[in-house]
């Protein structure tokens, strides 16, 4: 939490279908909440991360 990621950074990796696949931020901002905790199962299309702007 309050990392600052840039855009096209990888900001988690994720495991399906046995094969590991890195998340990658789409824009610039602050990491405001972790909404997945490792070894959790999730949903597709679930957020993971939830991003403040970067001012």
């Amino acid at each position: 939490l309050g990392d600052d990621v840039s855009d096209g950074q990888v900001v988690a990796v994720i495991e399906a279908m046995k094969m590991m696949n890195e998340v990658v931020a789409h824009r610039a901002g602050k990491v405001a909440a972790i909404a997945a905790k490792a070894g959790e199962t999730i949903e597709t299309g679930a957020p993971l991360l939830t991003f403040e702007e970067s001012v």
